[in-house]
């Protein structure tokens, strides 16, 4: 599939991959996301420990295999999460994880930004998933419609710089690239058409011009010495 994508120019999914692969990228990011998602990212976030310890409803769109959902439910268990993701594997994994934590106030969806309700969302997570997206646009877009008016958005992606020069001062480079070339520029590129964004494609400045021209009025973006490779961007309606 790889050798074919490199003839066509269109890419496979993350999903397309297999079920070996959905492990393979929780791994990845577990660490982080159950030993300082909660005490630290989201502590940053103005006014959200709180909300989350009333209850609201939170998406976590591309939750993978529902490491960071499964996180989030068990430490604020007044709130509803659901984790949504295109790929079936993902979506088993979560679902298995979920039922071995024995939690009851989260569940998963094969499903994408699309499927999102307008105003449905208190709180949306979105955790090293839009560079892969092929039609980053259209996801914030739909991010916009189905945040409440009171309600934030947190995303997460690879601390990129707007060029190759930049870029290459990074001393992970050769890991993000490699990462890219097999996974998320192929998965990027998965449409005919795809924006092809890719592990470094998405600045900060590329980001703000997306969330911006989606009608999102607050950006601000942060970073942590617990994470290496991620900013964390706080964006509100």
């Amino acid at each position: 599939r790889l050798v074919e994508a490199f003839q066509t120019g269109v890419g496979f999914s993350w999903g397309d991959h297999g079920e070996d692969t959905a492990h393979m990228q929780a791994s990845m990011s577990a660490g982080r996301q159950q030993h300082f998602l909660v005490p630290v990212v989201l502590a940053s976030v103005d006014g959200l420990v709180e909300r989350l310890t009333s209850g609201i409803r939170v998406v976590d769109a591309g939750c993978g295999s529902g490491v960071a959902s499964c996180v989030i439910a068990e430490a604020f268990p007044q709130s509803t999460v659901v984790g949504i993701d295109p790929s079936s594997h993902a979506i088993a994994s979560a679902r298995a994880r979920a039922g071995a934590l024995g939690l009851d106030n989260v569940s998963f969806e094969e499903q994408t930004f699309d499927d999102l309700a307008p105003g449905s969302v208190d709180f949306l997570l979105t955790l090293d998933v839009l560079h892969d997206i092929p039609r980053p646009a259209d996801a914030v877009a739909a991010a916009r419609r189905a945040v409440a008016d009171d309600g934030v958005w947190l995303v997460a992606d690879i601390k990129a710089a707007p060029t190759f020069e930049e870029n290459r001062r990074n001393p992970m480079i050769g890991l993000f690239y490699a990462m890219s070339v097999v996974y998320c520029m192929n998965s990027a590129l998965s449409e005919p058409g795809g924006a092809g964004l890719g592990t470094l494609g998405l600045h900060p400045e590329r980001l703000r011009g997306l969330v911006e021209g989606a009608g999102f009025s607050s950006f601000e973006w942060r970073e942590f010495d617990e994470d290496v490779s991620n900013r964390y961007f706080e964006i509100r309606p």
